[in-house]
């Protein structure tokens, strides 16, 4: 055997290892990652009567959403985050709980008619599972380094399949199309090897991305060789004395909204307990697409002074690197085609590994017909 030859079959063994190992577990991740993109819509569907909004545009406040859905909360639950509409159709979304548990449950508003259309466990549902399952392998803390780890088996798997696919020379169009009539053995080999150069770009898009949300303390360390990370801002005291009057939610989203002009409001955090500041998100022009907002001003509940702003403009380039991640991820950074072309991209790991399994079935028969054939060796 040639030096090439051994060279080859040491990375087929390799291939093949990974995709045994890892295959099925990046298989559940992109199948999963594909019902997500289409989180809030399988949502309303699954949940009609908690997303039926009239078409009316939005008519009531912000406050008047809260108080509602404070009145459907228990006496002991308050609202810590309020969800804006994103268009006509869609619902205040409201997350509450005791103070140990402020996310704990989920009320829907209508935005027109300040009707409550029901309520729900803040992270119970299928598709809570599915985004558990998708992250965390509901696995809890420690699967989202198991999920990190298997992207980055993926990253080997996919730079030893494009060693193993390169062609020779004069041999491009044979690694790019399926034979037509050829053997179940042939189709399925050719049916690998063009679904993962084909779709080779884009998963690398989504293992990388997904690395870099899943193994922050390892990946953000890197970035920052590069370009400095804000830090994060905590929880910030109150300028007035505990017992001061706050300033409404929606005098608080105002003097957000005008502070940022242009930003599109996508939320609003409530301070209970220590915390000071009510925390508008906004969405501004220049982000990526991102229904959450990446923008913020941190408003004092009492003073209505503004105590700490995240902007576009006021982000390190690893600030905005970072932010791209999850727009990239989900495809919400392109719209609908992104979304799409995310979805698709999320069926291509099961693809690779049915055709992968195939493969090696095939090798395995064709194996035991051989040593059938083999003669008895003498006694």
């Amino acid at each position: 055997m040639t030096r090439r030859n051994r060279a080859r079959a040491w990375w087929v063994r390799l291939h093949l290892w990974l995709g045994l190992s890892a295959g099925a577990v990046f298989a559940l991740l992109g199948v999963t990652g594909s019902v997500l993109v289409f989180d809030h819509e399988l949502d309303a569907l699954l949940h009609p009567s908690l997303f039926a909004s009239g078409p009316e545009s939005r008519a009531i406040a912000s406050s008047a959403a809260i108080a509602v859905a404070e009145d459907a909360l228990p006496a002991s639950h308050s609202v810590a985050w309020l969800s804006w509409p994103g268009d006509a159709r869609d619902v205040f979304r409201a997350y509450g709980g005791p103070p140990d548990d402020r996310f704990g449950r989920l009320v829907t508003v209508d935005p027109a008619s300040g009707e409550v259309l029901g309520a729900r466990a803040g992270d119970g549902g299928v598709l809570r599972f599915i985004y558990d399952l998708h992250f965390q392998l509901q696995l809890g803390a420690g699967g989202q380094t198991v999920v990190g780890i298997v992207g980055v088996l993926m990253l080997c798997s996919l730079g030893s399949g494009l060693y193993l696919w390169w062609p020779r020379k004069r041999h491009w169009r044979t690694g790019l199309t399926v034979r037509r009539g050829a053997r179940p053995q042939r189709r399925d080999f050719d049916l690998h090897r063009v679904t993962g150069i084909y779709g080779a770009a884009l998963l690398l898009a989504m293992s990388g991305t997904g690395i870099f949300m899943a193994l922050p303390d390892y990946t953000e360390p890197v970035v920052e060789l590069f370009s400095p990370i804000t830090p994060r801002i905590g929880t910030i005291a109150p300028n007035g004395a505990r017992d001061a009057t706050d300033i409404d939610v929606d005098t608080a989203v105002d003097i957000a909204r005008n502070h940022l002009s242009g930003a599109r409001v996508t939320g609003v955090g409530i301070p209970h307990r220590g915390a000071g500041t009510y925390r508008v998100a906004l969405s501004e022009p220049e982000h990526p697409r991102d229904s959450a907002g990446r923008s913020y001003v941190r408003v004092d509940r009492h003073t209505g002074e503004v105590r700490a702003v995240r902007t576009w403009a006021g982000m390190t380039a690893a600030d905005r690197f970072l932010d791209w991640q999850l727009p990239l991820h989900n495809g919400e950074a392109f719209g609908l085609i992104g979304r799409l072309i995310v979805f698709v991209t999320g069926l291509l790991p099961l693809a690779l590994l049915v055709t992968g399994f195939l493969i090696w079935r095939h090798k395995r028969r064709a194996a035991y017909r051989q040593r059938e054939k083999r003669p008895d060796s003498p006694s």
